[in-house]
């Protein structure tokens, strides 16, 4: 009797996980997902690195505690935080659906682990964006003549600005052809009294009034010191480069 054999296709389903190891116990993908690209990249080192800036600081987010373990700024979203806290996370702060904290890539691990744990988000620094202010609100189209076929630019306009005060040394508040020069025609500064060679504005008993020749003075350092004001706040800066700015910076 002669036997048939039949060839059938042999399949091999392999699956590949990712696995990392960060610390003592592994890391899947499933959890690595929940890094940020950020931290993700560090366990492709062996060991975290720390580069200094040029003067001598840790990037932005980067820490190393008394203990020498390099630390790092982290967002962590959950709605457990009870969970984190039994884990040994210490939090600097919390707030509803995540909360902060510093923590080693080993911390990370175990946090990222924690089914309450949705994501754990790399913090950043944000900056005001007042350069694109004009374009924003439209004004760049008054300027260029947009309406009655009339570039309306503001020359000529003496801008009053009631705040905090300002920074008279800011370059925008500069003349931009010659920076020696202000643009500031005055200053009130009605916080403090006149000492030897101050003087109250012309109708008025209180604060102290400098001119644009004390400024321009100020700014060339002849003399140096010899205006008071400050503004501690920043505000009225703020305000008087939207409303008033050369646009040098």
């Amino acid at each position: 009797m002669r036997h048939k054999f039949y060839s059938y296709p042999l399949f091999a389903l392999i699956i590949i996980m990712q696995v990392v190891h960060m610390g003592n116990a592994p890391i899947e993908e499933a959890d690595l997902s929940k890094l940020h690209p950020k931290f993700r990249r560090l366990l492709d080192h062996d060991a975290p690195a720390v580069v200094l800036l040029k003067d001598g600081r840790n990037p932005v987010g980067t820490y190393i505690d008394n203990a020498g373990t390099v630390r790092y700024g982290v967002i962590i979203k959950s709605e457990n935080m009870a969970e984190l806290i039994s884990a040994g996370i210490i939090l600097e702060s919390t707030y509803p659906g995540f909360a902060t904290a510093k923590l080693s890539l080993e911390e990370m691990g175990r946090v990222a682990r924690l089914t309450s744990v949705s994501y754990l988000d790399a913090p950043s620094i944000n900056y005001p964006s007042l350069n694109v202010s004009t374009p924003a609100t439209g004004a760049a189209l008054i300027h260029s003549g947009f309406y009655n076929d009339t570039p309306y630019t503001g020359e000529g306009a003496i801008v009053v600005i009631y705040d905090s005060g300002i920074d008279f040394n800011h370059i925008d508040f500069k003349n931009p052809v010659d920076t020696t020069k202000s643009r500031i025609l005055y200053i009130w500064d009605q916080t403090i009294d006149p000492v030897s060679g101050e003087n109250n504005p012309a109708g008025f008993n209180y604060g102290v009034e400098y001119t644009q020749a004390q400024i321009n003075d100020e700014i060339d350092g002849t003399p140096t010191g010899y205006i008071r004001h400050r503004d501690n706040d920043g505000h009225g800066t703020h305000v008087a480069g939207t409303a008033a700015g050369s646009g040098i910076t």
